[in-house]
């Protein structure tokens, strides 16, 4: 079981790692706007931005939240946490589809994919390592 100061860093870091991931891949977005201004890829940035930090401050409250409770938790967490994220972009990219039409949906699909699985990678990767070591904490008592 992890203690306390373990869970303060653990959901501090999938924060701070979230929202740098989030500044990164959108100086990359806004370099290839710079490069390709025909393509028209700001209104789709700001979309995905709202989408994954809004995605990584609420992931990382209730990450907070329970495993302060019980760290036993964790795993039903991380399947929600997909699913409720897997739902969100569909209700998202929907919104965009009505919002924009059909035409314009190519490049909000490009950026906000491209995101969607940078996160889905790094939230894989976070609860594995996280996961792991909670095993490595039981098998150690």
């Amino acid at each position: 079981m992890l203690n306390t100061r373990d869970v303060v860093k653990a959901w501090r870091r999938y924060a701070v790692e979230g929202i740098v991931l989030t500044i990164v891949l959108t100086l990359i977005v806004i370099a290839l706007s710079m490069r390709f201004p025909e393509w028209n890829l700001i209104a789709p940035l700001i979309v995905t931005d709202i989408f994954s930090l809004t995605v990584c401050i609420v992931e990382t409250l209730v990450l907070h939240c329970v495993a302060q409770r019980d760290t036993e938790n964790l795993h039903t967490f991380f399947t929600a946490a997909t699913g409720i994220r897997m739902l969100l972009a569909l209700f998202t990219l929907t919104g965009c589809f009505i919002a924009v039409g059909r035409a314009a949906m190519l490049t909000y699909c490009a950026v906000f994919m491209s995101f969607y699985f940078v996160f889905l990678v790094h939230h894989s990767v976070y609860f594995t390592r996280v996961l792991n070591s909670l095993a490595k904490c039981d098998k150690e008592k």
